[in-house]
């Protein structure tokens, strides 16, 4: 991995270790809640902290009572001195144990105390008084703040943009939004219940809880000096839903295809059956490739798996297959061209039919094309010019749910959005399905515009050096490192294996695996003395978050003299020649220079992914035909003669988009994808070269192929074919938050915190708390709320939590897929002053087996005012590139 070096605002190419150069790409995605809303109230504020202050005075003049007091009530003092002594005593020391509760301001002590005790006692005695006073006053102002938390919950559920988005979510959802808005902070009992829920709700609207989602919008950044011939406005992003937003409907793709499948298979001998994917033919035998879905496992994709079948070239085999070539046929149709007519061959005929069908050499014929610009209709189109029975309703009930589609566009349909996702809702329900949601929705700025670069151009610099020791939080080269020990002992080092082979015994490779982490990362650091120094690596770095946490340091800060000795450190066959990471920040500061320019003081990670605009691909379409070109331009540049596109969908709306190189593979759910212009790569042609340290791809002539994946779905959901060209594409599965590790290692009974990790002016790991459900003080069932939130503050003081933070409830993980479900829990916004938020936390919490509590950073409630989108929460994807040779060309 190439050291990190300085990025120029004018598109930064700046040479680093070897050959390398690390740039950032030209594109730029920003992410921008729709919705805003003023801070909340707080009106108890003042008084919680003088409180707090007046609770530390006691708490002291109690202290230094009882160490007067302390030597009265020895043995050698009198009766009645030692008993009025151990009593005040005890009573002080009772106080000085209550976590929450105020005790009542007790009586005078009595003569028999000496008079100086009895003066501490009556400041004492005063302090308690005052300290009830303010707890009268705090209790009081509790339930006003209470009220306008509330007037402010129901303003913020009243947005349009809120509501809009809200019915897309959930239409009961909505309309349970719009009679609490409606209440204008008056809610009735049975609103007051569904309060967690709502204040969710206005969370996902105005924070960043997930990147993507109904309530947020996409726009498109570009460095104005590498614009090539794009059209670029100045900015700000027009993120106005009258005129600057762009909205896209999607059906959703996977019960597309199983409502067509379902109503097909239906029709018997009338069903259009089409040829599977033919592999191989040698002439005497015949290899298919056969999909198979599996809706109760991945609901959201299609064809999660494949199988591989092989059958005798037969004449019968080769006459269906001939049969198939101009088109799908009906099962009837195919069983009357294999019999010529005769109706006593035509059972055997219809029989051999079926057994080509169960065994896979045949499937069942799918007119739904992602590719499409509508699927919906075109699918219906489709199955009008087949002309068989049933044919014409099913393509009249996929024009109904493409019209009720329609209708949820809010500049096209009728304008109450709940009863158009009720049409929309019986639209399906009337076609025979029920999507777990009736469509999706794109919001984009429709135009893009500049970039403000310099502005970025210091924490695009720490970015940059973040990137040269990626390689040390890369959780990938294990995975690499398990498959070529596997095959290594297959073929030896050196050899070849054909890439057919591979995918059909990947699931082999990795189901052996232990499934004890800690053994299985000993195992591979034992055979892999490269990934070894890279686990050694990260786990110094862990431990030393670790101690720094148990110090009580709230920050830990990784140099650039560190981060220059980590990328030194990287093994030099570990390092990619070629390498884009995609980051997602957040500014957390802003200021201006002297020459009157911005500047972002500063950011805060969110998450690394894989860059070369995979994060920008779904959304490419929505921009032009100017952009994707640019899109396409730059990739050929980075990506090299030898890259060929992965590009499959398997019913995953988020996969769809365009052609990004001028190569691509066949995919088990794209066997023979339209590339206009550009080459189709048949997978069974590669073989795959065992290295030293290395697995490789070359194709039928020995050149090297480089697979390369753009697409939203998660890799390891493909069907092991596609995820067999993923893993030799080596993409980088990046987590440098070591939050995860500091706990593994921890105390599971104890509360743990880990500090702030920075690096120049990027945080990379907030701060963090994590700890048993028990540990946390959730209002409980008899409190009420000045107590709960007293508990709630001496805690979060006493572990110095701040108030705005985020909390994620996390549900007991046994299995590997648990664990990974359990920390994709989205996390919620909390202020741990609301009223509001302490009466939801009960909600928010149950069923946890443990709390994670991460500073809020940015500040929820004091956001800097974004260059791009004002005051909206607003998230920026910066792509940094690593590229060998001469830097990719600017255009001036």
């Amino acid at each position: 991995m190439p050291r990190a070096a300085t990025t120029h605002p004018a598109g930064p190419d700046a040479a680093t270790a070897g050959a390398a150069r690390t740039g950032a790409a030209p594109w730029v995605l920003v992410r921008a809640n729709l919705v805003t809303a003023p801070p909340r109230p707080r009106l108890h504020h003042h008084e919680l902290e003088n409180l707090h202050l007046l609770r530390g005075e006691r708490h002291r003049d109690a202290r230094a009572l009882l160490a007067a007091l302390y030597p009265l009530g020895s043995r050698d003092q009198q009766p009645e001195l030692r008993r009025a002594a151990v009593a005040l005593a005890r009573r002080i020391q009772r106080d000085l144990d209550s976590a929450a509760a105020l005790p009542a301001v007790p009586p005078a002590p009595g003569d028999e105390l000496p008079e100086d005790i009895r003066a501490l006692a009556e400041q004492w005695r005063t302090a308690l008084g005052v300290e009830r006073e303010a707890l009268a006053r705090l209790s009081t102002l509790v339930g006003e703040q209470l009220a306008g938390e509330r007037a402010w919950l129901s303003r913020t559920l009243a947005d349009p943009a809120l509501q809009l988005a809200a019915t897309m979510s959930s239409a009961s959802l909505a309309a349970t939004a719009r009679r609490y808005a409606a209440a204008a902070g008056a809610p009735d009992k049975q609103l007051r219940k569904r309060e967690p829920r709502l204040l969710r709700t206005a969370a996902r609207a105005l924070h960043r809880t997930s990147p993507f989602s109904h309530y947020t919008a996409v726009g498109l950044a570009w460095d104005g000096s590498r614009r090539g011939e794009l059209p670029l406005s100045d900015g700000p992003l027009d993120l106005d839903p009258a005129t600057g937003l762009g909205i896209r409907l999607t059906t959703d793709l996977a019960a597309l295809h199983r409502l067509v499948r379902a109503r097909l298979a239906a029709l018997g001998g009338a069903e259009p059956l089409t040829a599977a994917s033919l592999t191989a033919d040698d002439g005497t035998t015949v290899a298919f490739q056969q999909p198979v879905d599996d809706a109760g496992g991945q609901s959201r994709i299609v064809d999660g798996r494949s199988r591989t079948v092989t059958l005798r070239a037969t004449l019968a085999v080769r006459a269906v297959l001939g049969a198939l070539t101009a088109g799908p046929r009906t099962r009837g149709e195919l069983a009357a061209l294999l019999s010529g007519g005769d109706p006593e061959r035509t059972p055997r005929a219809a029989a051999l039919v079926d057994q080509l069908l169960a065994a896979g050499a045949l499937r069942r014929w799918d007119p739904v094309d992602p590719d499409d610009a509508d699927p919906v209709r075109d699918a219906a189109q489709r199955l009008r010019a087949l002309v068989i029975p049933g044919g014409d309703a099913l393509a009249d009930d996929l024009a109904a749910i493409a019209d009720a589609t329609d209708a949820l566009h809010p500049r096209h349909g009728s304008g109450d959005r709940a009863a158009a996702v009720e049409a929309l809702a019986q639209a399906w329900s009337a076609a025979g399905a029920t999507p777990a949601r009736p469509a999706y929705e794109d919001v984009s700025a429709a135009r893009p515009v500049a970039f403000p670069t310099a502005a970025w151009t210091e924490v695009q610099d720490d970015l940059a050096a973040l990137t040269a020791v990626a390689d040390i939080f890369d959780n990938t080269h294990i995975g690499h490192a398990i498959l070529h020990r596997s095959l290594a002992a297959e073929v030896g080092v050196g050899g070849l294996i054909p890439f057919a082979e591979l995918a059909r015994r990947l699931p082999e490779f990795l189901a052996g695996q232990s499934l004890d982490r800690d053994r299985l990362v000993a195992e591979v650091c034992a055979g892999y003395p490269a990934v070894a120094k890279l686990v050694e690596l990260r786990a110094q770095a862990a431990a030393e978050l670790a101690a720094a946490g148990r110090a009580g340091q709230r920050e830990v800060v990784w140099t650039p003299a560190r981060l220059r000795r980590w990328a030194e450190s990287v093994p030099r066959e570990l390092r990619r020649e070629r390498q884009a990471l995609a980051y997602f920040v957040q500014p957390t500061g802003q200021s201006t220079r002297p020459d009157g320019t911005p500047r972002i003081d500063g950011a805060v990670l969110n998450a690394v992914h894989d860059g070369y605009a995979q994060m920008t691909s779904r959304f490419l379409s929505g921009w032009g035909d100017g952009v994707v070109a640019e899109v396409r331009a730059r990739l050929a540049e980075l990506l090299g003669p030898d890259a060929v596109e992965l590009r499959p969908v398997h019913g995953f709306n988020a996969n769809v988009h365009p052609p990004l190189l001028d190569r691509s593979f066949t995919t088990t759910d794209r066997p023979r994808p339209e590339l206009p212009g550009g080459s189709v790569l048949d997978p069974a042609t590669l073989s795959i070269r065992v290295g030293a340290d290395t697995l490789s791809a070359e194709d039928a002539a020995g050149r090297p192929v480089h697979p390369a994946y753009f697409g939203f779905l998660v890799p390891f959901l493909l069907p092991a074919r596609d995820a067999a060209l993923y893993m030799l594409g080596r993409g980088p599965l990046v987590r440098m938050d070591l939050g995860a590790d500091v706990e593994r290692e921890s105390d599971p009974a104890a509360i743990v915190h880990h500090p702030r990790v920075t690096a120049g002016r990027v945080v990379v790991t907030r701060r963090a708390w994590t700890m048993p459900a028990g540990a946390f003080p959730v209002r409980g069932p008899g409190d009420d709320d000045t107590t709960a939130l007293l508990a709630m503050e001496a805690f979060r003081l006493r572990h110095g939590i701040p108030a705005r933070v985020f909390v994620r409830a996390e549900p007991q993980a046994e299995g590997a897929w648990q664990q990974f479900v359990a920390m994709r829990t989205k996390p919620v916004p909390v202020d741990l002053r609301s009223m509001l938020d302490l009466r939801s936390l009960p909600a928010w919490t149950a069923g946890a087996a443990r709390i994670r509590v991460t500073e809020a950073l940015p500040d929820t409630e004091d956001r800097p005012t974004d260059l791009l989108t004002g005051d909206r929460c607003t998230e920026y994807v910066l792509e940094t590139v690593v590229a060998p040779g001469p830097a990719p060309r600017e255009d001036s």
